[in-house]
């Protein structure tokens, strides 16, 4: 729209890309521009290393979390044999202690 001359120029604008465009560093020389290429890479090992670590940490939680839910689990079937034990046990008690003759005339009808 500048183009067409439907909004004027802004200095500012102007002002902050000319700005931009001389802070950036001159690759033209070989020492800055090897000094840049070290430094770029320095960083990217950085920025690797550390998304290496955060995954080896949320592994490790998962991990963690797997064998935790694991023995929650297996905690959780233990309680419900041993409850089923008690009420078989209770059940088998039961029926021991009824007299003979009560057996005989379940057994006759």
């Amino acid at each position: 729209q500048v183009l067409d001359n439907k909004l004027p120029v802004n200095s500012e604008i102007i002002q902050n890309l000319q700005d931009i465009f001389n802070l950036l560093p001159n690759l033209t020389i070989p020492d800055d521009s090897s000094a840049f290429t070290v430094q770029t890479n320095d960083e990217y090992a950085l920025i690797y290393v550390s998304s290496m670590a955060r995954a080896i940490i949320a592994l490790h939680d998962l991990i963690n979390n797997k064998i935790e839910n694991r023995e929650a689990e297996l905690s959780a079937d233990a309680i419900a044999n041993e409850a089923k034990n008690a009420t078989d046990t209770q059940a088998a008690s039961t029926d021991a202690a009824q007299p003979a003759d009560s057996k005989d005339a379940a057994k006759s009808s």
